[in-house]
């Protein structure tokens, strides 16, 4: 089973309510077929994600320049 630490992963973020939403835009992404940042694959997205997050690999920045640009692919 793979594993994370959430207290060094909280660490990279301001606080729960913003790794929630990095997170979950982050597996979103994975999950419609965004290829992971990690060498070591997992089995899930949400995992995947919070091991992105917690090594770095996805920060706040890219989570906001995606995040705002996602809106705005959405108004075709």
């Amino acid at each position: 089973m793979a594993r994370f630490d959430r207290d060094k992963t909280l660490s990279k973020t301001d606080g729960h309510f913003d790794l929630i939403l990095m997170a979950a835009h982050r597996a979103k992404e994975i999950q419609k077929g965004s290829p992971t940042l990690l060498e070591e694959k997992y089995h899930s997205p949400a995992v995947s994600a919070l091991k992105e997050i917690q090594e770095d690999l996805y920060t706040k920045e890219k989570y906001e320049s995606r995040h705002i640009e996602g809106l705005f692919d959405d108004e075709d």
